[in-house]
């Protein structure tokens, strides 16, 4: 009878998990100072802070879109790029798992805006950067 149907069970929905791709410009100055922003986006991070980001919808495969970044935030090309983890982070979240990439740009100029990694060691920032500095600065 039709009477029952509320108290069947129900099949849930699979949650489709999306995947993001996340390259963070791990800015080097001379000084040795570098560059954080805070997230803006209404999301999980949201006024965390966090290296400058260049979020792709797929895995990166060559550097321009990094350079042409790097560009925007420090007025210069970088000196040298390296990429500091060759496998992805994978930060695993209940609708998305994000694939993270660090790339360490060292520039021959003093960023605008840069902060000593003391300074950036105090800010609040999500477990994925923390987690980088603490292996970054060993």
């Amino acid at each position: 009878s039709q009477k029952n149907i509320d108290k069947l069970p129900v099949k849930s929905k699979k949650t489709k998990v999306r995947k993001r791709y996340f390259n963070y410009l791990v800015i080097s100055s001379p000084s040795g100072k570098t560059v954080f922003e805070k997230r803006r986006q209404k999301d999980v991070w949201e006024q965390l802070y966090q290296f400058p980001l260049l979020e792709t919808d797929v895995p990166l495969r060559q550097t321009a879109s990094l350079i042409r970044k790097s560009i925007e935030i420090t007025g210069q090309p970088p000196e040298n790029m390296v990429l500091f983890n060759s496998r992805a982070i994978v930060h695993k979240l209940s609708h998305q798992h994000i694939y993270t990439h660090f790339w360490i740009l060292e520039t021959s100029n003093e960023v605008p805006g840069s902060i000593s990694w003391e300074a950036a060691m105090k800010l609040p920032v999500p477990t994925l950067i923390d987690n980088f500095i603490k292996s970054y600065r060993k």
